[in-house]
């Protein structure tokens, strides 16, 4: 059976083996040498056999066992500044062009017929166009009588041919009216795009007259016509023109 003693110096249970007794061995504790004492003197205990397999205790003479601290739990590491903990400095971006400030755009002129223009003269501009365009219809209906007299006269003239001056001059002459008309028709148009005026002008004047518009012999359209030469005539109506942009009414 072993033998159960206590250490002299630090009162720790030592045991050893039987028949050690008068010998001397070492405390694990304080490391003293002590004698074991005869069997009088000691307390023989049974010590179970320790397990095959036991788990060996490892010593830690560093210390560091157990230990949870982490490095990052520095309270100097966890509040340091952004600016001090981050090792790249901080990089100012680069100074680029300066920018150009767009220089003011010079301001458009007025076109004709929009919405800058007083409404008197829009409601002028609408009334010229509606008038131009029906005189254009009246100009086209005796446009294309004319025309069909005039094809009628020459194939008269190829069926009998003469040499009658007076029948050749009637012959000249619807052929002379047939592109006055033809004028008078384009030149309108000018007045209800206004576009030219000087030629809008002339074609509202030969509207008047009879032998360039035979419906000027009626009484409606000569009042028309009228009306759009007047409305034609004042300032701020030919400064919408396209062609009287420098045009400044008085």
């Amino acid at each position: 059976m072993p033998i159960s003693f206590h250490c002299e110096t630090c009162r720790r249970s030592i045991c050893v083996p039987d028949g050690s007794e008068g010998k001397k061995t070492r405390c694990p504790e304080c490391y003293s040498i002590v004698r074991v004492p005869f069997s009088g003197n000691a307390t023989l205990l049974s010590v179970p056999d320790e397990p095959k397999f036991a788990t060996p205790v490892v010593e830690d003479p560093l210390g560091i066992t157990g230990k949870t601290e982490s490095r990052w739990d520095n309270p100097e590491s966890v509040h340091a500044s952004p600016a001090t903990s981050s090792p790249i400095p901080p990089v100012s971006p680069a100074p680029g062009p300066a920018a150009k400030t767009p220089s003011p755009s010079p301001p458009s002129p007025s076109l004709p017929g929009d919405a800058s223009q007083p409404q008197t003269t829009l409601k002028r501009l609408a009334t010229l166009k509606v008038l131009a365009t029906v005189l254009m219809a009246f100009g086209v209906i005796a446009l294309v009588v004319t025309l069909l007299f005039a094809v009628v006269r020459i194939l008269a003239l190829v069926d009998q041919p003469t040499n009658d001056l007076v029948v050749l001059g009637k012959m000249a002459g619807i052929v002379v009216l047939f592109f006055v008309q033809l004028g008078t028709v384009i030149a309108l148009n000018e007045a209800r795009i206004r576009r030219n005026y000087t030629t809008a002008r002339t074609g509202m004047i030969l509207a008047i007259l009879p032998f360039s518009n035979p419906a000027a012999c009626l009484l409606l359209p000569l009042a028309l016509t009228i009306w759009g030469l007047a409305i034609l005539l004042k300032r701020d109506v030919r400064a919408a023109f396209k062609s009287e942009q420098g045009y400044t009414p008085d």
